[in-house]
C-alpha cells in the first residue's frame, strides 16, 4: 500500500538523516529497545540522541512506552505532577518523565513500519 504525499512530507526531515535512519532500522529489528540500547548500539552522546529522538517523534515514526504497568495516577503519586505530563497529541500520547532513560521503551508506530515498508520495496 502507497502512502499518500502527506506522510512523506511530514516524514520528509525525519528521514534525511543516517542516524535517525539507523534508529528506525534498530527499532524494526529488535521491535523495542532503551534509551541505553539506542545510545550504546549507535555510539552517541545523549544530546544527540535526545535530538533524534524529538525528531522522530515529532513526525510519528516512534513511539515510546512505559517499562512497568502502572497506571498514570500511581506515576504522578510517585514521582510527582510537575514531572510526570500528559500530551495528548491527535491518536498519540506523549508521556515526559523526569528520567525518560530508565523508564521506557522506544518502539516505531505503524506509520514508521509503513515508510520503512516503503523505503524497503
Amino acid at each position: 500500500m502507497e502512502l499518500d504525499r502527506r506522510i512523506w512530507s511530514d516524514s520528509y526531515h525525519a528521514l534525511d538523516n543516517d542516524t535517525r535512519l539507523d534508529m528506525l532500522i534498530l527499532l524494526e529489528e529488535s521491535g523495542q529497545l532503551t534509551y541505553t540500547d539506542l545510545k550504546n548500539r549507535l555510539k552517541i552522546s545523549d544530546e544527540k540522541l535526545d535530538y533524534h529522538l524529538d525528531v522522530l517523534f515529532n513526525a510519528k515514526l516512534i513511539r515510546t512506552e512505559y517499562a512497568k504497568e502502572e497506571p498514570l495516577d500511581k506515576l504522578i503519586r510517585k514521582y510527582g505532577r510537575e514531572n510526570v505530563k500528559e500530551e495528548e497529541k491527535s491518536k498519540f500520547v506523549k508521556i515526559t518523565f523526569i528520567n525518560p532513560r530508565k523508564h521506557f521503551y522506544y518502539k516505531l508506530t505503524e506509520r514508521g513500519k509503513k515508510i520503512l515498508q516503503e523505503l524497503n520495496s
